[in-house]
């Protein structure tokens, strides 16, 4: 059986935007009456805050994760960069779906990274704090050099 793991901090808000609204198409149709995927997958999700109350992930196809901690900051910092490749060295996942345009040091499974041209734009022209256009420097040019396979939304994006 081959276990995916995802990424999904961005489908924990209410509304959800762009990638949160890709993710969660995925993840339904994943969870639809399939009984192929069940045989062959296994989905383990990764949450930061907490895990939603959708329907579809009550489906037992998905394991859920949520890494969180009483006493260490609730930051996305902290949950991107340290807890989540931490957790990702524990379960072992045959591959991690990732589809926040950065990868994380320190993830030794297969990868696929979504790059989308907004993060270029942030990076160099955004209004965005000095400290995010760096971390979006950092993390999403590390993703586009050691990602097993990028998935570019546009041809800007590639």
């Amino acid at each position: 059986m081959l276990r995916i793991g995802i990424e999904c901090e961005s489908i924990e808000d209410l509304q959800t935007w762009g990638v949160g609204r890709i993710l969660k198409s995925l993840l339904k149709k994943i969870a639809e009456n399939r009984d192929d995927l069940r045989e062959k997958y296994r989905f383990i999700l990764y949450f930061k805050s907490h895990v939603p109350d959708f329907d579809f992930l009550k489906d037992p196809i998905f394991e859920k994760h949520l890494l969180t901690s009483w006493i260490l900051p609730r930051s996305f910092s902290f949950y991107y960069y340290l807890r989540l490749p931490w957790q990702l060295w524990r379960d072992k996942p045959d591959l991690i779906y990732l589809p926040n345009y950065m990868l994380p040091f320190f993830v030794t499974s297969r990868s696929l990274v979504v790059l989308t041209e907004d993060v270029y734009y942030e990076i160099n022209r955004g209004s965005l704090p000095w400290r995010y256009k760096l971390a979006y420097r950092i993390f999403s040019g590390h993703a586009a050099r050691a990602a097993t396979r990028i998935l570019a939304i546009s041809e800007s994006s590639k």
